[in-house]
């Protein structure tokens, strides 16, 4: 049988043959230039109705990137500044120059908010102490502690110093307002915070308060030791409730001696064997 001189040729050799009978280069590159001219147009099209806007937020984040720079560089400066003052304040303290440290100290915490301001606070605060000027001092500490500016670890300070200082001063609510943000569970400040609202009720003669913060402190597992003890300690002296888990000293335990049905019974025991 003869074969077929002329075989017929696979799909993708037609195809391929297709394509190079249709894509000539100069059409080609016709078509390249007329896509870049649509693309161009649309560009300057696009440019035309945004570019406006587009710089004008470029231009924005600029200012706004150089404005913080701006910010930071002044902030460095004058958090420079103030631990210059402060350390100017505690030179003339240590030369026994008060007042001056004391003017030191007062014009820091006007002009230099932040971490350094509370320090010179607290530092103005216990001069204040040791002057006497015990309301003076709890007034300063509540004002570091109401410093949005100071950090959490100064304001806690301070409140805890306000109240410990100012309890002969200061009314149970406001003890209370004062230690507030300090008696949320888990918090580091929490058992002794309990602590001192328990010393505010007793002071008000709120004994079943006390007696309730009192245990809530021992039972604190943030409590330390020596807290523990001292509590133990007011708690016994005060004779509220058990100063000590599991003890079975304090008012609930009959003591000796007082006239109870048992005690008497012992006693005409007893007499009735001395009788015998």
């Amino acid at each position: 049988m003869a074969r077929n001189p002329n075989p017929p040729k696979s799909p993708k050799s037609a195809a391929e043959s297709a394509d190079e009978e249709i894509i000539d280069p100069a059409e080609a590159a016709l078509i390249r230039e007329v896509d870049e001219e649509l693309r161009r147009e649309r560009m300057l099209a696009f440019w035309k109705r945004y570019g406006g806007w587009i710089s004008g937020l470029a231009l924005c984040l600029a200012l706004v990137a150089a404005g913080f720079k701006g910010y930071q560089y002044i902030e460095h400066k004058r958090t420079l500044a103030a631990v210059r003052a402060y350390e100017e304040a505690l030179v003339k303290l240590e030369l026994g120059d008060t007042s001056g440290a004391l003017g030191e100290f007062s014009e820091i915490t006007r002009e230099y908010p932040g971490a350094v301001a509370a320090l010179a606070g607290l530092s103005e605060a216990a001069i204040a102490l040791d002057q006497g000027r015990v309301s003076d001092a709890v007034d300063l500490y509540r004002r570091i502690a109401a410093d949005k500016a100071a950090a959490p670890p100064f304001r806690d300070l301070a409140r805890i110093l306000a109240v410990s200082n100012g309890l002969d001063t200061l009314s149970r609510a406001e003890v209370e307002e004062i230690l507030a943000p300090l008696r949320s569970p888990r918090h580091n400040f929490q058992p002794l915070a309990d602590e001192l609202a328990a010393y505010a009720a007793l002071k008000d003669g709120d004994r079943a308060a006390a007696e309730a913060l009192f245990t809530a402190v021992l039972g604190n597992s943030q409590t330390g030791e020596q807290g523990r003890e001292r509590v133990r300690g007011v708690m016994m002296s005060l004779g509220l409730g058990l100063a000590r888990p599991g003890a079975q000293d304090g008012p609930s335990a009959a003591p000796a001696g007082n006239g109870s049905p048992s005690d008497t019974s012992g006693g005409e025991n007893s007499d009735a064997d001395d009788g015998n």
